[in-house]
């Protein structure tokens, strides 16, 4: 699973999982999406969960469900006193996004018009908890999952979490398998434990994709 949603979705299900499947041998992996579809095209992983778009003919993935994205920005930061929150307000110059490598550093760079996305001096943090911690020492801003916020997000004393106005901004997150595996069942009963345990704020897609 990608580390920008291992941390939040899997104390969702990890009770599950155990109680419902007492034989399973679980063993978890988080990383980079690129490694991990390696990892799993070269048969060392099962099943990964990332988000879209996955390009690669011999996997069958399937739509999890959609995460929006929200607002984080510091207590006081002129962006709080103009909601709802436009997608044409964000700058790139004055976002802190995740090094390099991290899918969610281009996905929420995309929200930001196309004029303000370039920036020479933009901040980089290695995980979404450092880069929380950064956004509440300083005056920058950023795009963080759904997941990631909770109902008790921390650093809520130092950080206003917020939605967008536009709620269709978010990523889509996507469980992979390898077609050559014949494992389609075991995949489709993993998707539904997952969605039985999501926020109800969190769309799930009508119909499967393949």
């Amino acid at each position: 699973i990608i580390s920008t949603l291992g941390p939040y979705l899997m104390p969702l299900v990890l009770g599950s999982l155990a109680k419902n499947f007492p034989d399973l041998d679980l063993q978890l992996t988080e990383g980079l999406t690129e490694d991990l579809l390696n990892s799993l095209i070269a048969g060392s992983l099962d099943i990964v969960i990332a988000t879209k778009p996955v390009a690669n003919h011999t996997l069958y993935c399937v739509d999890l469900f959609f995460e929006p994205f929200m607002l984080a920005a510091p207590k006081n930061h002129p962006l709080i006193a103009s909601q709802p929150i436009a997608s044409s307000q964000l700058n790139g110059a004055d976002m802190i996004l995740l090094e390099e490598g991290h899918c969610l550093s281009g996905q929420a760079l995309s929200v930001c018009p196309a004029e303000k996305r370039r920036a020479e001096k933009r901040l980089h943090a290695t995980s979404l908890e450092t880069l929380r911690h950064m956004i509440a020492t300083g005056k920058n801003y950023s795009l963080l999952p759904y997941l990631s916020v909770g109902k008790n997000p921390p650093l809520q004393s130092l950080i206003d979490y917020l939605p967008l106005a536009d709620n269709s901004l978010g990523r889509t997150i996507v469980l992979c398998s390898r077609k050559s595996t014949g494992r389609k069942a075991d995949c489709e009963e993993l998707t539904k434990l997952i969605r039985r345990h999501l926020p109800k704020e969190l769309t799930i897609p009508s119909a499967d994709q393949t």
